[in-house]
């Protein structure tokens, strides 16, 4: 099994990557609790809900021994990863993360979820401020710097 990791803004270009690069894979995301009918509604109260809800669809995925699982949010901190790198280890999967860097304010611009310039600027400054475990042992670390 492989496991990648997404990290990067909201409006980064997380989903675009994903669709281009991984059509195939097993998705999971917080952002799927908020999507009914095709229209999404986000709710700031029901995130901790979101997020244990994409990790039990995550731990579902390793149980069926899916070959590629993808862990699409935001995963801006060590914290934030740290649950699914455990758990991806318990199940000796390979690990990758990739990380897409891009213009703040063009993310603020372009993100679908309404997300605030200064709350993408913190974003950024976590991801970019974060030191990544030596024993994680991830395959690849990418970070990608767009347009």
């Amino acid at each position: 099994m492989h496991i990648i990791i997404m990290s990067g803004t909201s409006g980064s270009g997380k989903n675009t990557y994903i669709q281009k690069h991984y059509p195939t894979a097993a998705v999971v995301s917080a952002d799927d609790f908020f999507e009914k009918s095709g229209v999404y509604v986000f709710d700031h109260n029901k995130l901790s809900e979101a997020h244990g809800e994409c990790f039990f669809n995550f731990l579902t995925l390793l149980f069926n021994k899916n070959e590629l699982i993808v862990v699409n949010n935001t995963n801006t901190s060590v914290i934030e990863m740290a649950p699914y790198v455990a758990a991806a280890n318990a199940f000796k999967a390979s690990l990758e993360l990739i990380t897409l860097i891009k213009d703040p304010v063009l993310c603020a611009e372009r993100n679908v979820h309404g997300v605030p310039l200064k709350s993408i600027q913190n974003m950024l400054f976590k991801i970019k401020s974060r030191t990544i475990p030596k024993n994680w042992n991830f395959t690849l670390i990418t970070e990608i710097t767009t347009d």
